[in-house]
């Protein structure tokens, strides 16, 4: 509430100067509708469940004759079918952007995409520099990880770097990522990127090492995937996926499939992840309450993203993938297969449809999981 609150006093002060010193105000955002059915989800077990749920994302942005700008982003949700009250609005980031020469200085609440694997569509509260021209860009960001206002003060905070090549043939990233925690060891995240389109033929690879101190275990974890795009004609596409985690690394990924290490409407949480299955480790206390937890476990994977476009106002995209699964330090092991498609319609410009089916199985469960959504998106 008190973010709303900031966000709004901060609006109102920026439509006091827009007489004065704002060259421009923008508003756009986006809407969408969500209907669906997941069975046997909730910790991978016998159950089923549905929901409706709305969202909409409200960008302002207003500039000044300067070059510097303020942005911020209003979400309202609203989950209609959850049986609890869980409407909220919240403001999802808020930063002012100053150029002093040929940098720009950043600070507040900023969105963060450093690459698929780590940091992916995260927020901080933090100052950053950066630099950019035709092909280069560079990032350093200072983070505001933790604010502990206990008598010692230890706050936590982290350093990132993030360095980007761009140009017709080849994009190359490669990030830094060290944590300075209040309590516990510090330690680093190193990752690069390579990606080039052929023409005939595309791929790209992702690599990180992560430091033990990060993982939490006895080793350094190393974490990646590579991806290999081929045209099919001119209406379609295959791409081949495979990558692994190990040693406790952990990828905030989505890599494209439906059910496994995916960011689709019916993708499960269990899943959503490579390198750690969430919510599967049931605990019961003394008093008989039961809390599941995660497990670490070393992974690898293998899949297809097939892709294929209908008409001008429709596409219908298939995936398939496999995963092999060892508990990081521990005897248990598993396997997920899964299966899923998404059939998405163009409605009218800015306004389109879709529908998602898919289908998982893990062995060594005694159900399979299943999920259908409905979908409606609006871009404004």
């Amino acid at each position: 509430m008190k973010k709303f609150i900031a966000a709004a006093a901060g609006l109102m002060l920026a439509g006091t100067m827009v007489s004065t010193a704002c060259a421009a105000v923008e508003v756009n955002g986006d809407a969408r509708l969500r209907y669906y059915y997941q069975d046997n989800y909730i910790n991978l077990a016998d159950s089923n469940d549905n929901h409706a749920s709305t969202r909409v994302r409200t960008v302002f942005k207003g500039t000044t004759e300067s070059g510097a700008y303020a942005k911020a982003r209003l979400k309202f949700n609203a989950d209609t079918l959850s049986g609890e009250e869980n409407n909220a609005v919240k403001m999802d980031y808020g930063f002012i952007s100053v150029p002093v020469g040929a940098i720009t200085i950043q600070a507040g609440n900023i969105p963060t995409h450093l690459t698929a694997m780590i940091n992916n569509d995260t927020d901080h509260d933090a100052i950053q520099a950066v630099y950019a021209d035709d092909m280069n860009s560079f990032v350093f960001m200072y983070s505001f990880d933790g604010d502990d206002s206990s008598a010692d003060d230890m706050d936590s905070y982290s350093y990132i770097g993030r360095y980007e090549l761009t140009n017709d043939m080849i994009n190359v990233v490669a990030v830094v990522v060290y944590e300075d925690p209040a309590y516990g060891e510090s330690g680093g995240t190193y990752s690069v990127r390579i990606a080039q389109d052929l023409g005939a033929v595309n791929y790209s690879v992702d690599y990180a090492f992560v430091e033990s101190d990060i993982t939490g275990t006895d080793s350094d974890g190393h974490m990646g995937y590579a991806t290999v795009g081929i045209p099919t004609g001119e209406a379609g596409s295959i791409t081949f996926v495979a990558g692994m985690t190990k040693d406790g690394a952990v990828m905030d990924v989505p890599v494209g499939f439906t059910m496994i290490a995916g960011d689709m409407t019916i993708t499960p949480g269990a899943t959503s992840q490579v390198g750690v299955l969430q919510g599967v480790v049931a605990s019961t206390d003394a008093d008989g309450v039961t809390t599941y937890g995660d497990m670490l476990v070393d992974t690898w994977f293998a899949g297809i993203i097939a892709g294929y476009t209908v008409s001008e106002k429709s596409d219908l995209r298939l995936t398939a993938a496999y995963a092999d699964m060892d508990q990081q330090d521990g005897d248990f092991s598993t396997s997920a297969f899964e299966v899923g498609t998404t059939y998405t319609y163009t409605i009218a410009e800015g306004v389109s449809c879709f529908v998602e089916l898919g289908y998982m199985d893990v062995d060594e469960l005694d159900d399979s999981q299943f999920g259908a959504a409905f979908g409606m998106d609006i871009k404004f």
